[in-house]
This record gives structure tokens, C-alpha cells and sequence, in this order.
């Protein structure tokens, strides 16, 4: 019993230790790969196998790979690999990061817009909530009009913009569609964030299944 007893002992000794050992070397071959290092170099310098500086530099791409595609921000990022003492730059992480230019998000703005780096967004179109009390004359059966419509969408739309405007980048535009019988409600919200140019009117020349009467 006292010699398996100093087995398990000896293994769990031997696995703290390759723990330690595996710790000690992961931290100094990525900052040397981050450095401009050849991966031959870090091995002769830290005198581990070229594998070994192979396999630790392949689980930190990855690693940083699958934190940014889960919507970790780069900020936030950046901010856990320097806890963990590794000198990872904002350039080095934008060269290591593969981004999809084309990639769809789906869901509320309020809680995406926050995940996204600034200055990422050319071109904003937004087509809001109108704040005009909408109440359909298509149906036969009516039904009251949608209930604070105002508050709320000018709300949300004040929101929306102050989360947007950090997003974009320089020289990029804003295009808000919107009711004339509530622009100059929404053009003050606008402009506490965005310089507003010019109001385009778009001629549709068709009636829509809305309030037609008002």
C-alpha cells in the first residue's frame, strides 16, 4: 500500500511538474513569435523541440481565432493575453485575426453594436420605428393604436445612434428612414450625434396599407 501510495504520488509530482514545465516555456515562445522571432530561433532558445514551439504557437492562433468568432471584442482580448504576460499588440492581433468581411449578424442591435470594434462601419441604414401612433386602415377588424409608439421609437433610435456613432469610421454616412410627420422630432436625436446634410424625399407614387386618412 505505501509503495502505491508513493506512485500515485511520484505521477501527480511529475504532472505539476510537466505543468510548470509546459507554463514556464508557453508564455516566452509566444512573446518571442510576437517579437518577429523564427520559430528555429525560439527553439535554440528556449531549448525546447521546434514541434513543441510549433504546437504552442498553432493553440494561441487558435485560441485568439475562437474567442474573437464567439464576439469577444479585440479590447477584451487584448486586455486577458496581457494578464496572462504575453506582449500582444493591437497590430499583431489584427495580423493574427482572420475577419469575415462577409459575415451576417442577426439580432438586437442594442446588444450586438457594443461587441464590435470602432471605427469598423462605412455606412449605416437604418429603418427605425416611424413614432406616428401606426394604426392600419387595410384590415377590416381595427385595432387601437400601437400604445406610447412615440416614446419608444424615438427612444430606441437615440440609443441606437449613440452606440453607432463610436462604430464608424471617418468620412462614413447615416441613413435614417423616417416619417415627415415626425421629422422634426428626429432630426434633433440626430444631430446630437451626426451632422445632418440633406433630407431625401422618395417619391414611391404608391398608396401603402397604412393610415391612408391620416
Amino acid at each position: 500500500c505505501y509503495n502505491l501510495l508513493r506512485l500515485v504520488q511520484i505521477i501527480k509530482s511529475d504532472k505539476s511538474l510537466e505543468k510548470e514545465i509546459v507554463s514556464q516555456t508557453k508564455v516566452p515562445t509566444i512573446n518571442h513569435f510576437l517579437f518577429g522571432t523564427k520559430q528555429v530561433d525560439i527553439a535554440k532558445d528556449l531549448d525546447i523541440s521546434e514541434e513543441r514551439v510549433s504546437q504552442i504557437l498553432t493553440d494561441f492562433k487558435e485560441e485568439i481565432q475562437e474567442q474573437y468568432d464567439a464576439g469577444i471584442t479585440k479590447l477584451q482580448i487584448l486586455q486577458t493575453q496581457q494578464e496572462k504576460k504575453i506582449n500582444l499588440t493591437k497590430e499583431k492581433l489584427n495580423e493574427l485575426i482572420e475577419e469575415d468581411y462577409n459575415k451576417m449578424i442577426e439580432g438586437d442591435c442594442l446588444k450586438e453594436l457594443p461587441k464590435l470594434p470602432n471605427e469598423i462601419i462605412d455606412c449605416v441604414i437604418i429603418d427605425p420605428p416611424y413614432g406616428i401612433s401606426y394604426q392600419s386602415n387595410y384590415r377590416k377588424e381595427k385595432y387601437d393604436k400601437i400604445k406610447d409608439d412615440d416614446e419608444q421609437a424615438f427612444g430606441l433610435l437615440d440609443k441606437s445612434l449613440s452606440l453607432a456613432k463610436d462604430k464608424m469610421k471617418k468620412n462614413s454616412h447615416v441613413y435614417i428612414f423616417t416619417s415627415w410627420k415626425v421629422f422634426d422630432k428626429v432630426k434633433p436625436i440626430v444631430e446630437k450625434y451626426f451632422d445632418v446634410r440633406n433630407c431625401l424625399i422618395w417619391n414611391k407614387n404608391n398608396w401603402t396599407a397604412g393610415d391612408l386618412k391620416n
